[in-house]
């Protein structure tokens, strides 16, 4: 993908978190779609257009109490300002989700630097499945969904990313998240960490 297709799609996402009245009109209605068999399947920007209708409402990043799979101890997960969040929902029998781990893993090892804050949440998995990938993969902060988080986060497709911004608000999201979306992340991240 091009630079500066990406850095229009930032651009765009900008205008959306910098103009409020924006944000509050109606998504736009979709035309009139093709016959099954011709319709196309979504495309990255068609995703990223979706992601950015779920923040007209100004939401707040959620926060949750969740079982840390390392120690077995509660986490209570609260949004911090100054700082950025990255949730991301797998689960250990999720084959697009194994694929997009070492993916996500690079990104993270980027951006955690930069007040950054990775978090991988297992949705519909057994705590001895979860806690076993986690192990495999040495994921840096891994939790195991509960009825809180799937509540909140509106039960997400896997695997799925949420973004937190530094001012404790929902910025974005990515379901059915693919690798060839994560260069669009990081630059939504960049440039909220720039602000």
């Amino acid at each position: 993908m091009a630079i500066h297709s990406v850095l229009a799609r930032v651009a765009l996402l900008v205008s959306f978190m910098t103009a409020p009245h924006a944000l509050a009109a109606d998504p736009p209605k979709p035309a009139a779609a093709a016959s099954p068999a011709a319709t196309p399947e979504k495309t990255t920007q068609d995703r990223m257009v979706h992601s950015t209708t779920y923040v007209n409402s100004w939401l707040k990043f959620p926060s949750f109490s969740a079982e840390d799979l390392k120690s077995g101890s509660t986490l209570d997960f609260k949004p911090r300002l100054g700082e950025m969040n990255v949730l991301i929902f797998i689960a250990s029998w999720c084959e697009p989700c194994q694929r997009l781990v070492p993916e996500v893993q690079k990104l993270e090892r980027k951006l955690s630097p930069q007040d950054t804050r990775f978090i991988w949440i297992f949705a519909h998995d057994t705590p001895a499945d979860a806690e076993s990938f986690a192990k495999e993969y040495k994921l840096s902060s891994a939790v195991l969904a509960n009825k809180e988080i799937l509540t909140a986060f509106n039960n997400p497709e896997l695997p799925s990313i949420y973004v937190g911004d530094r001012r404790q608000w929902m910025l974005t999201r990515f379901l059915n998240t693919r690798a060839e979306d994560l260069p669009i992340l990081d630059q939504i991240v960049k440039t909220a960490v720039a602000w």
